[in-house]
């Protein structure tokens, strides 16, 4: 029997993407030069909350995968 690799869902691989964006995002803030020093703070601020939430997501995604169709009951009766 040849053994299979289970597939990571695509949402997950889509919330591990945004957060390695948002990681992207905010070392470009860092190390971009300005003269308002709290847009650089709450941007980063805000783009760790948001690859935190990702990261988050994608491990919840990961943990429990969406399961299709188990409480769907289908029938002819309305």
């Amino acid at each position: 029997m040849s053994e299979q690799r289970q597939k990571q869902p695509a949402h997950v691989t889509g919330f591990i993407l945004i957060a390695v964006f948002c990681v992207g995002a905010a070392l470009f803030l860092w190390a971009m030069p300005t003269d308002n020093p709290d847009f650089v703070l709450w941007g980063q601020i805000f783009l760790g909350f948001t690859a935190l939430f990702s990261l988050a997501a994608a491990i919840y995604g990961w943990v429990r995968p969406v399961e299709h169709g188990t409480d769907l009951e289908v029938s002819g009766d309305h």
